[in-house]
């Protein structure tokens, strides 16, 4: 036994061993295991490359981007080609849900609940403020008609007697109800009176439109400014833990939701005309006003957003989620046919709805000027907000997008109207894409003119019940309600969306008494939203080989770029209506087993013909695909 021990250690010392042979094979299993990660195989992406058509070439990336980072410009260059090819405003949209990746938006809902965000709104909108002469316009008929109603209506409007310190919400309401019920009387007043008497007038030749109480949203993203995000560390604020509640995606933006109300509008079917031209020099000069200040400085809440929307606003449980585009009314949907007078002329905003604001500012221990300074800023704050609202809102209705630009600028006017006096600020959106992309990209500023403060009347006497009404304040309003609208036949005003007529050349043809014609019409039925499936053909006549011709119908695929989505639609038609029934538990569970694709239904397993296709398809594609050289070992080595 000991000499058969001795015998195997001198032949176990006969043998040498190296370092080759400890070595794995270089294409070994366990190897390919450790580097392919699974899945090992990966799947096809079917938007960028259906296997039924050819790759096109990316179009090269035209437009002025300054120095917007090179990924961010080829994936919203993308996205714009993208959408100006969907013929409608609602599938616009939708698409535009699909495309973006952050859709956390910080609420921007006016009144404005904090001071001095004047310089806030003017960056984040990207607005220059400038100052602007009160326009002179002497109409003395006007004078007379505002001076009989305004004497009428505060003394209808202060019976009965509201509370003016009750601090609670109701009250609140309440006296902002009598405000708004003030402005448009007086407001309908100075227009019915120019319509009668300016018979050239825009306001008595054309379709207009007057509403009260109209809501505007929008939204947008605005490139931050990395400064204010970072952390110094001469604040001496390291007591607690530094919490940053503002939102920022990747490409270094903020998204903003826009909320604001217009006490009275007049709106039209053609767009009011531009105050300056969109290259103008004034448009480009200068710089905005710095803003130090984060959105969770002024309280604005980030909500997750989880589709967009052009309807307007629903009190539903989901509505707070919503990022619409409203700019007062019901705009066209596949839902409802819109509204002919699809631009704005004059708004009236009630300057005095952020009671907050003004209770604390009174206050204060400023001097009077002072205080009145800081309420003007304020009103002008939010003028700026609620007038980039209503121009976006109407730009998204029209077919641009965030990432679409305008091919022409949007002109609103806006009369800032607390109690007694009132100021007119003029608008015009000049661009939206220069929001998000780089400041050396030369792109205009939006432009903002406003007025003095003006004293709209004053009461004479308490028991006379005189009024003295200012006749400059009144040529503002004239002047705003007689600015004239641009008429320009030629001028494509829907660059983006089909060719079918707008809303505004619907009008001429009334509907009938029928009530058939007021439903919601059949998606089969409807020309406007007709989907071509297919690929083009040529005329028989022309010879041509079963592979060119279907090289030529892939390319002509190619060529539409339509986004090949598995995915089902997201809610049924309007029309289809479902009935609630009374069923047995049995039933219902023998129509689930039957249905129900999980419990093994008739959708449960492709039918035969498609699975012997998928297996001889997935056949081909194993044989297809490329062997190692050196095959897998066995699984257990011997």
């Amino acid at each position: 036994m000991i000499r058969l021990f001795c015998q195997r250690i001198s032949t176990c010392r006969s043998i040498s061993t190296s370092a080759m042979l400890l070595k794995q094979p270089l294409r070994d299993r366990q190897r390919y295991r450790r580097h392919q990660q699974p899945p090992r195989h990966r799947i096809p992406y079917v938007d960028e490359a259906p296997l039924d058509s050819l790759p096109a070439k990316p179009r090269p990336v035209t437009g002025a981007w300054g120095s917007t980072d090179n990924t961010v410009k080829e994936l919203r260059f993308r996205h714009e080609q993208q959408l100006s090819e969907i013929p409608s405003v609602f599938e616009k949209l939708e698409e535009l849900f699909y495309l973006e990746d952050n859709l956390w938006f910080h609420t921007l809902d006016l009144p404005l609940q904090f001071p001095e965000m004047l310089p806030f709104a003017q960056n984040i909108t990207r607005t220059k403020l400038l100052a602007m002469e009160p326009p002179e316009h002497n109409h003395p008929l006007v004078s007379n008609y505002l001076n009989q109603v305004l004497t009428e209506q505060l003394f209808t409007q202060s019976y009965p007697p509201l509370n003016t310190q009750d601090l609670s919400p109701e009250a609140a309401r309440s006296r902002a109800q009598r405000r708004c019920q003030l402005i448009a009387s007086y407001m309908e007043v100075v227009f019915r009176a120019l319509a009668a008497s300016q018979a050239g007038s825009h306001l008595a030749s054309d379709r207009v439109q007057i509403d009260e109480r109209a809501t505007v949203e929008t939204f947008c993203k605005r490139l931050v400014n990395r400064e204010i995000y970072e952390h110094f560390e001469d604040v001496c604020e390291d007591v607690y833990d530094d919490v940053n509640e503002t939102i920022i995606d990747k490409e270094g933006c903020v998204r903003y939701r826009i909320r604001a109300e217009l006490a009275w509008q007049l709106r039209s079917s053609d767009p009011l005309k531009p105050f300056v031209a969109k290259g103008d020099p004034s448009c480009s000069e200068g710089a905005l006003p710095e803003c130090n200040y984060r959105p969770e400085a002024f309280g604005l809440q980030p909500v997750d957003c989880f589709r967009f929307s052009c309807i307007p606003h629903a009190r539903t449980r989901a509505s707070e989620e919503f990022a619409r585009s409203v700019a007062g009314y019901w705009s066209r949907n596949p839902f409802f046919e819109g509204d002919p007078c699809e631009f704005g002329l004059v708004g009236a905003v009630d300057a005095k709805r952020s009671e907050k604001v003004h209770r604390e500012l009174s206050r204060t221990s400023l001097s009077p000027d002072m205080k009145t300074n800081v309420w003007t800023r304020h009103a002008m704050g939010e003028g700026i907000l609620t007038a980039f609202a209503w121009t976006s809102a109407q730009a998204y209705n029209q077919g641009f997008t965030v990432y679409n630009e305008l091919t022409y600028p949007f002109a609103s006017q806006l009369l800032l109207i607390d109690d007694s006096y009132v100021q007119l600020l003029r608008y015009q959106l000049n661009s939206l894409t220069s929001l998000w992309k780089a400041d050396d990209a030369g792109l205009p500023y939006n432009m903002a003119w406003i007025t003095p403060r003006i004293r709209l009347y004053e009461v004479e006497g308490e028991d006379s019940g005189k009024l003295w009404i200012n006749p400059e304040a009144v040529s503002l309003i004239v002047s705003a309600m007689l600015h004239p609208t641009e008429r320009d036949s030629e001028k494509n005003l829907r660059p983006f969306l089909s060719d079918g007529p707008a809303p505004r050349d619907r009008i001429q043809y009334s509907p009938t008494q029928d009530p058939a014609t007021f439903l919601i019409p059949n998606v089969k039925d409807c020309p406007d939203y007709e989907v071509e499936v297919g690929t083009t053909h040529l005329d028989t006549d022309i010879p041509m080989s079963t592979s060119e011709r279907a090289a030529f119908e892939a390319s002509q695929q190619t060529k539409k770029k339509v986004p090949l989505r598995l995915s089902t639609p997201t809610r049924p038609h309007p029309n289809d209506v479902f009935f609630f029934k009374m069923t047995k538990k049995s039933d219902l569970v023998n129509e689930i087993r039957r249905l129900v694709p999980s419990f093994g239904g008739q959708f449960g397993a492709l039918p035969e013909p498609y699975r012997s296709a998928l297996r001889r398809w997935q056949i081909q594609k194993r044989n297809r695909q490329a062997r190692l050289r050196v095959q897998a070992p066995p699984r257990r080595w011997r």
